[in-house]
Formats: C-alpha cells, structure tokens, sequence
C-alpha cells in the first residue's frame, strides 16, 4: 500500500510505500528523531518529507527531490545533498556541518540559526533563501546566487563568496572577517553593522549598497565598486583602496586613517568629517567631492599637481583639445576646493600652493583654447567663464580672431604674473621685478647718455645712472640728476611702473600677512 500523504499539490501521489501497519511512508510520518544515518538515498523524491530532528549524518541524499521538506533541527553532517532540488524546505537549526550542497536549488529555503561550518554551497541558486543568524564559518559559496537571500547576523568568518551574486541581500550585522568576496556582486544590498575585517573584496560591486557603520579595516577592496553607497561611519583603517570607485557616495565621518586610496574615483562624494590621518591620495580622482570638514588631510599623501591636470596636459598634447578643457576646468575647481579647505583651517602656505596650482591650470587652458577650432569653441560651455569678451562676439563673423587674440593675451598675462609675483604669492618675486627694472633702465640711461645734471658735456657713469634709475623708480625724484628732453618719456615710463609695481608689493605683502 501506498503513503497516503496529503500534498500541497493535490495531483501529486507519494511513490513510496506505507510502513507497515501504517498508512504512512518513514519519510511523511511525522514523527521526529528519525535514525537514518549513512543510508543511501540518492535521487529519492522526498518532497514534503518530515525530518524534524532526524539524523542525517553521512547520508548519500543528491539529486533528492526535497520541496517543502521539513528539516528542523535535523543532523545532516557531512551528508550528501550535492544538486537536490529543496525549494521551501525547511532546514532551521539543522547540524550541517561540512555537508556537500554543491549545485543545489534551494530557494526560498530556511536555514535560520543552522550551523553549516565548512559546508559546501557552491553553483547553488540560494536566492530568497533565509540564512539569519546561521554560523556558516568556512562555507564554500562561490558562484552562487544569493538573490534577496538573508542573512542578517550570520557567521560567515572565513567563508568564500567569490563571485556569488548577492544583489539585494541582507546582511545586517553579519560577520564577514577574513571572507573572500571577490569579484562578488553586492548591489544594492544591506551591510549596516557588519563586520567585514581583513576581507578580500577586489572587484567586489557594492554599488547602491549600504555599509553604514560597517567594519572595514585592514581589507583588500582594491578596484571594488562604491559608487553611491551609503558609507557613513564607515572603519577602513589600513585598507587597500586603490582604483576603487566611491563616485557620488556618502562617506561622512567614515575612519580612513592609514588606507590606501592611490588611483581611487571620489568624484562627488561626500566626505565630510572623514578621517584621512595618513591616508595615501596620490591620483585620486575628487572633483566636486564635498570636503569641508574633513579630519586630518593636512596629514593625507596629497599630489601638488593632482591628476586631473597631468591627464588634460597629456589630452593637450594629443591634440584632444575638447577633452583637455574639460579635464582642466575640473583641475580648477579641485584646487579651488583645497585652497579653501587649507585656509579654513589655517594652513595658508599649501592653501598658497593650491591657489597657484589654480592660476597656473587658468593659462594651460587659455592655451589650449587658442589652439582649439574656433567652431568647436563657439559651442564649448567653457567659453562663457573663460573667454567673456568672446562669447558676447561668437555669432560675428570675425569670431575667431577675437577668441585667438583674447586666448593668448590672457596667457600672456597669467605668465607676466606667475613670472613677476607667483599670482601674488610671492614679495620676493615682486621684489626682484623691481630691482630687474631699475637695472635694466639703469642700463638704458648708461648706453644712452641719458641723463644729466645742466651741464652740456655730463657723461653719467653706471653708478650714477643707477642712482636716478632706483630715486625715479621709487618716484624719490630727488633732483640732482634729471633725464634730457629727448629721454623724458622713457623716464615717466619707469616712474610710472615704479609706482604700479611698488603698489603691487604691498599688497602682495598685506595679503600674506593679514590672512
């Protein structure tokens, strides 16, 4: 006689046969503590079998059919489950150390609160499945789909996920320390709490994810994807970051301290109140990342000349002037931040640095602009804040000639002040301007026989020609010497620059000193 057992499909009969005197088969009696250790089962259908509490130990059960089975508190160590088919089967609190699951579909199942300790998991669809507070320690879960799959507070020390698709997954205050998540896709998925140190997450994509509060110290994320992830309060001490992608995430107050963030993209992120105590920073990518407020990157590894200007300067010599303007705008605007960033907090002389970097990045654009197809030009969305006077002309016919002529004269000056007074970060430059003009003029009067003192056969010395140079220079005009008629204008020509430039270097003292 058969086992009458009732399915949840109504169509569906038992294939095995009832014990005898009863009307149920061993495997739909429900009776628990079931002894069925090292049996051969392989490739039985035990779909809605009840298992509460039976033992499993070292059973050959692959390619079993399992659907719907319940499985709670049962033994099944070291057991032979490799490819079932267990959708919604039950394996709560089950023992299931070092079990063979490989290839197996389990979705929707549970294993809440299993211990599934060096279990192997890999190639299995786990998507939906319930793992909450499992202790999975050295599971082998590689290629494994854990679609939406839950696993809040599991025990996943020294597990290996490599490349395991877990989008959407919850993994709220699991332990991850020393896991493999290589190449593994985390899209989207919960990770607030976790703890997920010395990981392996190269290549890891965690974009969308949240990793609040997460513990990330000492873990390899290098070329890992952040992009708009939730990561604040985040612990990285000491990670290896390099040539991750932080684009537009959140990364307020997170503890970077000592991490290495060579190469790494953080353009638009918002790092305010991060740590960067020692943090290594060298090419990385910031444009309109929102810095104020960040701790310690007086202490970082910072480039003097960031990336973005050394790409737009090799754009540049491509002949890529397009791309260069562009590379170049998002160089001054990084300077920009940093010079303010530095001047809020009072370090003036990088915020000089940056300051410089700015106006020194304003010329290699005005050139690049120069170089640049006036056709293209006309439509580049720089040309309004870079090149004004041209942009107000750009429907005239003689367009490109004025964007030329306004390109270099605005080089050319932007060179005449990094030349004369660092962008006005330099007295001493202003300084050796002046005595440079005083010489040269002095040289002037000298050759010239420029000056004299009323008498018609005074020939000045050099000496003497450099005494009226500097006395008209400062505009002193003490009077013993005066310029002949014929030289009168070269002599207003030096008082005038005389009194620009010594003008010019107080202010350039003033503002070192005041700010």
């Amino acid at each position: 006689m058969k086992c009458d057992h009732s399915y949840t499909n109504k169509e569906k009969r038992c294939p095995h046969d009832a014990q005898e005197g009863k009307k149920s088969c061993i495997w739909h009696e429900e009776v628990e503590e079931k002894q069925l250790s090292e049996g051969d089962f392989h490739g039985l259908d035990l779909d809605e079998a009840y298992l509460v509490e039976a033992n499993l130990d070292s059973s050959d059960l692959e390619k079993c059919s399992l659907a719907n089975a319940n499985l709670q508190g049962a033994s099944l160590e070291n057991a032979n489950l490799s490819g079932i088919m267990a959708k919604e089967a039950d394996f709560s609190r089950a023992q299931m150390r070092q079990a063979d699951l490989n290839g197996s579909f389990l979705k929707y199942a549970s294993f809440e609160g299993a211990i599934m300790a060096n279990s192997d998991l890999r190639n299995c669809d786990l998507s939906w499945v319930n793992f909450s507070k499992a202790i999975m320690t050295g599971a082998q879960m590689q290629k494994s789909s854990l679609l939406d799959a839950k696993l809040d507070k599991a025990i996943l020390l020294h597990a290996s996920l490599y490349r395991a698709i877990m989008r959407g997954a919850e993994l709220d205050g699991a332990d991850l320390q020393i896991a493999d998540l290589r190449e593994a896709d985390l899209r989207g998925a919960n990770l607030r709490g976790s703890n997920i140190r010395g990981a392996d997450l190269r290549g890891a994509n965690l974009k969308y994810s949240n990793l609040e509060g997460v513990i990330l110290a000492n873990s390899n994320m290098q070329g890992a994807e952040f992009a708009k992830a939730q990561l604040r309060n985040v612990y990285m001490q000491g990670s290896s970051l390099e040539k991750a992608n932080f684009r537009e995430s959140d990364i307020e107050n997170a503890d970077l301290s000592d991490a290495d963030l060579e190469n790494t993209i953080l353009r638009g992120a918002n790092m305010k109140g991060a740590n960067l105590n020692n943090a290594n920073l060298h090419n990385t990518d910031t444009f309109n990342a929102k810095i104020k407020g960040i701790k310690n990157l007086r202490y970082a590894r910072i480039d003097d000349i960031i990336i973005a200007e050394r790409n737009a300067d090799a754009e540049r010599r491509g002949g890529e002037y397009e791309e260069a303007l562009k590379l170049y705008d998002e160089a001054i605007t990084t300077y920009i931040d940093l010079k303010n960033y530095f001047s809020v907090e009072g370090l003036y002389g990088r915020s000089g640095k940056y300051y410089t970097r700015e106006w020194v990045v304003k010329g290699k654009l005005q050139r690049t602009a120069a170089m640049m197809d006036s056709e293209k030009l006309k439509e580049n969305k720089f040309l309004r804040y870079y090149l004004p006077f041209s942009f107000d002309m750009k429907e005239s016919k003689r367009f490109s000639f004025f964007s030329k002529i306004e390109s270099w004269v605005n080089w050319f000056l932007n060179k005449l002040l990094y030349h004369t007074a660092m962008y006005g970060e330099s007295p001493a430059r202003v300084l050796a301007t002046s005595l440079t003009i005083i010489l040269l003029y002095s040289l002037f009067y000298w050759s010239l026989g420029a000056i004299t003192t009323g008498s018609l056969h005074f020939l000045p010395s050099f000496t003497e020609s450099l005494y009226f140079s500097a006395v008209t220079f400062t505009t002193l005009g003490y009077g013993d010497y005066q310029p002949k008629p014929d030289f009168q204008l070269l002599a207003i020509s030096e008082a005038f620059l005389g009194a620009f430039v010594l003008a010019f270097f107080v202010v350039v003292v003033s503002r070192k000193l005041i700010r």
